[in-house]
């Protein structure tokens, strides 16, 4: 869990949040949030921040890749942004995060497997000629 200013800048990181980006929390305060994310995800997710912070109270769930340190690779996470920034006591945006990149590493192979194993698609061609198409009325 973070909570970030409008431009991404956290001012709360707890303990979980820090180990999951790889950083010491207090690094991590001051910092862009934005500066890790993935130049080809950046657009998108700076969009998404400005929608919350112009008074959406939640930006929905969204994914996107961050570098989870400078020698490391790029890590897939899923974050829910909930503007509080009139709460008193938050007055920031609320990001609940998780790591999902073993999932969707594991999302790849399964459609790998399926898709571009010449076994499969041997299984789909003869379920193509041989299994008549339902047809609902």
């Amino acid at each position: 869990m973070t909570v970030v200013a409008p431009d991404s800048t956290p001012r709360y990181v707890n303990a979980a949040a820090a180990h999951a980006i790889g950083h010491e929390q207090g690094w991590l305060i001051g910092q862009r949030m934005l500066d890790f994310v993935h130049p080809d995800d950046r657009a998108r997710i700076r969009r998404e921040l400005r929608q919350v912070t112009a008074g959406r109270p939640s930006g929905g769930f969204t994914t996107y890749r961050l570098r989870s340190n400078p020698t490391g690779g790029w890590r897939v996470f899923e974050s829910l942004a909930d503007n509080l920034l009139d709460d008193a006591n938050i007055g920031g945006i609320l990001m609940s995060s998780r790591d999902v990149t073993d999932q969707k590493t594991h999302e790849h192979e399964l459609y790998d497997a399926a898709y571009r194993d010449p076994l499969s698609e041997e299984i789909q061609k003869f379920m193509a000629d041989e299994i008549p198409l339902a047809v609902a009325f």
